[in-house]
């Protein structure tokens, strides 16, 4: 088991530099990467060219290397949080819609589809695609 841990840290140690380096210049920030089920693509909170306290995030999807970025959303308030489907065709993430946090959920491919999932008050965070098993 722990020989099992010690490569999970190294692919993460890895894919950690590729993210980190995703960001080129000093006008791009990432946050809260989210491996993709195949360990293929990367998902994660960015924003470009954007200076601070100004939260205005998108969510990127790049390859796992770093390389061919692509912004799924595109819009004036917070999107973040991005977590894949088990079968990596689904992306569900958080957005800020009239001064609450809620749940959405979008092609990973492309960013289309792009549908709220809960209207309720307070803060609807961190997303995690699950499964129910009845008879249990």
């Amino acid at each position: 088991m722990k020989r099992l841990h010690r490569f999970a840290l190294a692919v993460s140690l890895v894919a950690l530099g590729s993210f980190m380096a995703a960001g080129r210049n000093g006008s791009a920030e990432e946050r809260a990467p989210a491996w993709s089920p195949d360990g293929a693509f990367l998902a994660y909170m960015c924003r470009q060219g954007v200076a601070a306290p100004d939260l205005d995030f998108e969510i990127c999807v790049m390859n796992a290397d770093g390389s061919a970025i692509t912004i799924l959303t595109n819009n004036t308030v917070a999107d973040g949080t991005p977590t894949w489907s088990p079968d990596g065709t689904k992306i569900v993430f958080n957005r800020l819609v009239g001064g609450l946090q809620q749940l959405f959920v979008m092609n990973a491919a492309d960013g289309f589809g792009q549908t709220q999932l809960t209207t309720t008050p307070g803060l609807n965070l961190f997303a995690s695609f699950g499964e129910i098993k009845a008879g249990r």
